[in-house]
C-alpha cells in the first residue's frame, strides 16, 4: 500500500494563502483520526459522516476546513477512501497470536522535545487499565468514543504517554490494540498468568 497520494484538481481550490492546485495525502495519525470523529460523537447521521471526512482532510493536507468543504465531492470521497484504507491496515496480527509482548517498530521515529520513540512494546493489560480505558465508553459507544478507547487502552499497556499515542500512524494503533483486544476478548492467557 503506498504511504502517500497526491490528487490533482481540475478546479483548483482557494485559501487564504491562494491557489491550491492539488491535494496531498499521507497516512493519518491517531490523533487527527480522533480529532475528525468529533461531529459522530453525538450522532451518526450522513452529514455527521460527510463532516468527519471533510474534517480529516483538512487536518491531514493542512488546508482550511472551508476550503476542504469547496472540493467536488468525488475528490473528497476519493480521498477519504484513501485515508481510510489505513485504518484496516495493521489488523494482520491474530487475537489468538500467543505472543505475551508485542514491538512494533515506529519508523520514522516519534520524536519529543525530551525523547524519541522508536519503539511501541505492548504487553498484557491489567484489569484496572482496562476498566479505566472502557471509561471512554461510558457516554455510549460511537467512532469517536471507540477511538478513545484504542488510544487510552495502547497508552496503559505501552507505559507511552497519551500525545505520543495520538501520533501514531493510525495502521500502528490498530495493529496495537488488535493485540491488546486478544487478551480483553478472548481471555487469552499468557505465561506470566
Amino acid at each position: 500500500m503506498s504511504h502517500s497520494l497526491t490528487i490533482p484538481l481540475s478546479r483548483p481550490i482557494k485559501t487564504k494563502l491562494g491557489e491550491v492546485h492539488e491535494l496531498v495525502l499521507r497516512e493519518p495519525t491517531a490523533g487527527e483520526i480522533l480529532k475528525s470523529e468529533v461531529p459522530l460523537r453525538d450522532k451518526v447521521t450522513p452529514d455527521a459522516f460527510r463532516e468527519t471526512q471533510q474534517a480529516l482532510v483538512s487536518l491531514v493536507t493542512g488546508i482550511a476546513l472551508d476550503s476542504i468543504s469547496e472540493l467536488p465531492i468525488s475528490v473528497l470521497v476519493k480521498a477519504s477512501e484513501f485515508l481510510y484504507r489505513f485504518q484496516e491496515a495493521g489488523l494482520e496480527v491474530k487475537r489468538d497470536s500467543g505472543l505475551e509482548i508485542l514491538e512494533i517498530p515506529l519508523d520514522p521515529p516519534i520524536v519529543t522535545q525530551s525523547a524519541e520513540f522508536t519503539l511501541l512494546e505492548l504487553r498484557e493489560p491489567t484489569s484496572g487499565e482496562v476498566k479505566r480505558a472502557e471509561s471512554t465508553l461510558s457516554r455510549g459507544r460511537n467512532p469517536h468514543s471507540i477511538r478513545e478507547y484504542q488510544i487510552s487502552i495502547v497508552s496503559l499497556a505501552s507505559g507511552a504517554p497519551r500525545s505520543i499515542i495520538e501520533k501514531l500512524p493510525i495502521s500502528k494503533l490498530n495493529e496495537a490494540s488488535h493485540f491488546l483486544q486478544g487478551f480483553i476478548t478472548a481471555g487469552r492467557e499468557t505465561t506470566s498468568n
